[in-house]
């Protein structure tokens, strides 16, 4: 892969049996992701860093870890 791929943002879009959109998700290039409802409001986001992801709420608060195996 190359540097300029990888330094690309990701935009996902989350769909339903049905076609209907439920959300999106945009990651940024240090891998941190931001998560949105299908009316375009923030529903949390989650921040990574040395092999752990931190995950927090609308509000800033956070609500989980994710440690990555080593």
């Amino acid at each position: 892969m190359t540097d300029v791929a990888m330094a690309q943002m990701q935009n996902r879009t989350y769909q339903d049996s049905m076609g209907r959109t439920t959300g999106r998700s945009v990651t940024d290039t240090r891998g941190n992701t931001t998560f949105y409802d299908p009316m375009d409001r923030q529903t949390g986001r989650s921040v990574t860093s040395g092999g752990t992801t931190t995950v927090y709420d609308p509000m800033g608060r956070q609500t989980g870890t994710i440690r990555g195996s080593r």
